[in-house]
């Protein structure tokens, strides 16, 4: 059996079993989400390697980080709309 396809089959077993019987969940619903999804996963450590797993947790919480000290564009129209 070759790692490649024992991942993938890792990897849809892995989708399949947190979806419901009907709609199996592909993907997360929000970048919080997807963050704390890819930090608990096995499957990601086996795939990238400790070290790139690790990389890309830390720079997906520094990236949050950054989004959130941001004020955006429609935030500073929607604050303006209410004042």
């Amino acid at each position: 059996m070759n790692d490649e396809s024992s991942l993938a089959r890792k990897a849809t077993a892995a989708a399949i079993s947190v979806g419901s019987a009907n709609r199996p969940i592909w993907m997360c619903t929000s970048r919080r989400a997807a963050r704390s999804s890819l930090e608990r996963s096995e499957l990601a450590v086996e795939a990238f390697g400790p070290a790139a797993h690790r990389h890309l947790v830390t720079s997906a919480k520094n990236e949050w980080a950054a989004f959130g000290r941001t004020v955006t564009d429609w935030e500073r129209r929607r604050c303006f709309e209410q004042y």
